[in-house]
């Protein structure tokens, strides 16, 4: 219900399979035996392993303790990195994966290539729905590394046409959870020049300041005009 009701992609499905981990560990050998006539068998297996001494196990290799540590250790500070590029990382999307910030940001935007030739004294107007179906188009139109990589495209496009002197400039225009609509990018950066890293991106502009619009519901504005009009 929560994949038909939401466009969240995968996120109902992973959250389903996950939820196995609260469910009794001897589940699926339960799974197993409805169709298994070894049912016996299996539960005595598996009550021969719950009888065996602790003092049988053998003593994990530090080795694998260090791995294990290393493991924990990237799955926590890989969320954060976030921090490291300031500002706010709902803006512009630098460590936003996997950083725990599922279902916090609403973003909608509209962006349109300019690629520029001095020698041919032309310039050019590129919709990303030439190259993207709509739903590429949205996921890529709020997200700053995104447009990045299909500029670099649109760039390979026209130097396949002779074109080797363009410039290639973004004008994205976003809005984040419902605040007036602004520039992502700076529109005045080459991004056929700029390539995608770990630095802060200094191409992405600063993030609106101010609280989003506050919209008066519907009833609320027909009393107001009501009571006005007694």
């Amino acid at each position: 219900m929560t994949f038909l009701l939401f466009p969240i992609g995968l996120f109902p499905f992973i959250m389903c399979a996950s939820a196995l981990v609260f469910m009794s560990p001897s589940w699926p050998t339960t799974a197993l035996s409805l169709v298994s006539s070894s049912r016996a068998r299996a539960r005595a297996r598996a009550r021969a392993r719950s009888l065996v001494a602790p003092a049988q196990f053998k003593r994990v290799h530090p080795a694998l303790l260090a791995a294990a540590a290393s493991f924990c250790l990237l799955q926590l500070l890989t969320p954060l990195r976030h921090r490291l590029y300031g500002g706010n990382v709902l803006w512009h999307e630098q460590g936003m994966r996997f950083s725990w910030k599922v279902m916090v940001r609403e973003k909608n935007g509209s962006i349109t290539y300019i690629v520029e030739s001095q020698r041919a004294h032309r310039t050019w107007y590129v919709s990303p729905h030439k190259y993207l179906t709509d739903r590429q188009e949205r996921e890529l139109s709020t997200q700053p590394d995104l447009v990045l990589q299909l500029a670099h495209r649109v760039r390979d496009d026209f130097h396949a046409q002779g074109h080797d002197d363009v410039t290639v400039r973004v004008e994205a225009i976003v809005s984040l959870n419902g605040r007036s609509a602004a520039p992502m990018i700076d529109p005045t950066v080459d991004l056929a020049r700029i390539d995608d890293g770990l630095a802060k991106a200094s191409w992405i502009l600063p993030e609106p300041q101010g609280p989003p619009i506050h919209l008066r519901p519907a009833w609320s504005a027909a009393r107001l005009a009501s009571r006005s009009g007694s």
